[in-house]
């Protein structure tokens, strides 16, 4: 009677472990992947019976490990194509959840002295067990299984150290058994370095979010005013419609001052009225109209300063790309490249090229400059002109939307290339 509930429990342990790994890695509820399993539990059971007939329990025991726990991590790796680091995690993650069957079994050990109600007790406790874990903890461990590989192997610290202790102490000896004082300190230990190391990952992981959290907000207040930006340079190319709508009824002003003599005041109007036009002109460059708003507006910060643009623009009106996202990648390059010549004696200029080839937009713009510049992360620092977020918003929205960016500085000419 023993030994038969023995094999039975053996049996289900298996299948818990099985069922359990295959919840913690994420594979999905199909036909398909719920046929295999069952087919991955009947063949580790072929395995486990081939080799308890040949070299009995003990041995079976020991070579656990390879004819079970690593066919196991293998077929979630390779068939459900899941990664290494995870199906390990998984797998031993698994093995410990199998302590929350043998405590059962040991309290009712305590109470009844019997091994039989022992291993009837765990093979009563694994489905509730199963329905419990899957329920509520698997959809916790996919979800911390997302994190990076850093943060999963830290969590598999204490998994693994059981499943070393375990074995090393009850199958490979019989150490826990004979109550040595290095084992029953063992576990405590582990767990006090884990906390530790939780302590400080975990603070570290928190100031990483808030330093990330506090750029996506920055970021977004440049995102919103270059939208505002955009808008103002649509409301100044209404304004130079009306103007030019209107161009009949200033020059008939004029001819009236001119006609009573009033030379001055129609010189003031005249100039008066030219400046506004100009101040309101949006020069065409290609045929995107975002395109030419945002060139037009630094085109003139540019002859303000006395700075020399350059524009060679082929775009479509068209091109796959939002024109916030324009406004954030050529208003940020375009201001950094003006901040940057206005601190050169010589020669200042910024040139931009922009087109259009096999779906993708190339941008370049190049600007002169003085001193030196520092990259970091390949990104350009150079604390005396803010760079900073004006570049990792380009870059966070050229990344966005599935492209490519590199800054370098050459001769005195400072270059910024994109393709997205």
């Amino acid at each position: 009677m023993l030994a038969a509930v023995e094999q039975i429990n053996y049996l289900t342990v298996l299948l818990f472990g099985v069922v359990l790994s295959v919840a913690f890695s994420g594979v999905d509820h199909n036909k398909k992947n719920r046929i295999a399993v069952l087919l991955l539990f009947l063949l580790l059971t072929l395995i486990q019976a081939v080799f308890y007939h040949t070299w009995g329990l003990e041995r079976t025991k020991e070579l656990y490990p390879l004819i079970t726990h690593l066919p196991l991590i293998m077929a979630l790796a390779v068939y459900f194509k899941k990664p290494w680091v995870l199906s390990a995690v998984s797998v031993l993650s698994a093995y410990l959840c199998c302590q929350a069957r043998r405590c059962f079994g040991t309290i009712t050990l305590l109470l009844f002295h019997d091994m039989t109600v022992n291993y009837a007790v765990q093979i009563a406790m694994t489905l509730p067990l199963l329905i419990i874990l899957i329920r509520y903890v698997a959809p916790q461990m996919r979800k911390l299984m997302c994190n990076p590989h850093r943060s999963v192997l830290f969590f598999a610290v204490v998994p693994t150290a059981y499943y070393l202790f375990d074995y090393i102490t009850t199958v490979y000896t019989d150490i826990l058994h004979n109550e040595i004082f290095v084992t029953v300190e063992f576990m405590p230990s582990v767990m006090a370095v884990c906390y530790y190391l939780f302590v400080v990952i975990h603070t570290n992981e928190m100031q990483n979010r808030h330093e990330l959290e506090k750029e996506r907000q920055i970021l977004s207040v440049l995102a919103n005013q270059g939208l505002m930006e955009l808008e103002s340079l649509r409301r100044s190319q209404l304004q130079a419609a009306v103007y030019h709508h209107d161009l009949r009824h200033h020059l008939q002003f004029v001819d009236a001052c001119l006609q009573n003599g009033k030379l001055e005041e129609a010189r003031a109007y005249i100039e008066e009225a030219s400046s506004e036009i100009e101040r309101n002109s949006i020069i065409r460059y290609c045929e995107n109209e975002t395109v030419n708003l945002i060139l037009s507006s630094y085109a003139t910060k540019a002859k303000k300063a006395n700075i020399k643009l350059i524009c060679k623009a082929d775009l479509a009106p068209d091109i796959g790309v939002h024109a916030t996202d324009l406004c954030v990648i050529l208003a940020n390059g375009l201001e950094n490249a003006l901040r940057a010549c206005e601190q050169v004696n010589g020669e200042r200029f910024v040139s931009l090229v922009a087109h259009r080839q096999m779906s993708r937009v190339f941008l370049q713009i190049q600007n002169s400059y003085n001193g030196q510049i520092l990259f970091a992360n390949g990104l350009p620092v150079r604390p005396e002109i803010e760079q900073g977020f004006g570049v990792k918003s380009m870059v966070m929205t050229i990344e966005k939307l599935g492209g490519l960016c590199d800054f370098f500085a050459e001769n005195g000419v400072f270059t910024m290339r994109a393709s997205m």
